[in-house]
């Protein structure tokens, strides 16, 4: 999935990437994960607003190791 590489996604984007599910679920679940600290949620005062989410660091120890690159000892 997206969301998982170090590069910012904007709602919509996550939205194509996600079949079978609604708007009003995912951003439910997007602004839970961000509450809990897994991924972070930027807004931006744009016309029309625009959102990123992007993964904290708490959210890369939560993925597989081969989503986050290589690990530094």
């Amino acid at each position: 999935m997206k969301i998982s590489g170090n590069e910012p996604v904007r709602f919509n984007e996550l939205y194509r990437d996600i079949p079978f599910v609604s708007e009003k679920v995912l951003s439910q679940v997007l602004r839970q994960l961000a509450v809990d600290g897994i991924i972070r949620r930027e807004l931006f005062p744009d016309v029309p607003p625009r959102t990123e989410y992007s993964v904290t660091d708490l959210g890369r120890t939560l993925l597989p190791s081969h989503q986050t690159g290589p690990r530094q000892l």
